[in-house]
């Protein structure tokens, strides 16, 4: 009986220092996924992002969605009139590279 206690008492043990290292191993590997001085655009893109950046837009829009891919960050927007615009940024110089309008049918150009 002695033997089958000390069993149990070593298993429990083990089974708590090894979810113990399961936690730090998660830890460990998603905990930290940028540097401290990192942002997440320089993380994804590997080059710095300029610290400050504005984006003139009409008034009434609404960010709908954020890309980040081969160092370009694309913002989806809906604009006041009912249609979206995707503008396209340099993750690297912050620069905007163009924008695309998707138009509502039966509207403009």
């Amino acid at each position: 009986m002695q033997a089958l206690k000390a069993l149990v008492i070593f298993l429990g043990v083990l089974l708590v220092v090894g979810m113990g290292l399961f936690a730090y191993g998660i830890v460990v590997k998603f905990g930290s996924v940028t540097d401290a001085g990192e942002s997440p655009a320089e993380a994804a893109s590997g080059t710095p992002w300029p610290k400050d950046a504005r984006v003139r837009v009409p008034a009434g829009t609404e960010v709908l969605d954020a890309f980040v891919a081969e160092g370009r960050i694309t913002i989806r927007v809906a604009l006041p009139d009912g249609g979206e615009r995707f503008i396209v940024f340099d993750l690297a110089s912050g620069q905007r590279l163009g924008a695309i309008d998707l138009v509502p049918s039966g509207g403009g150009g």
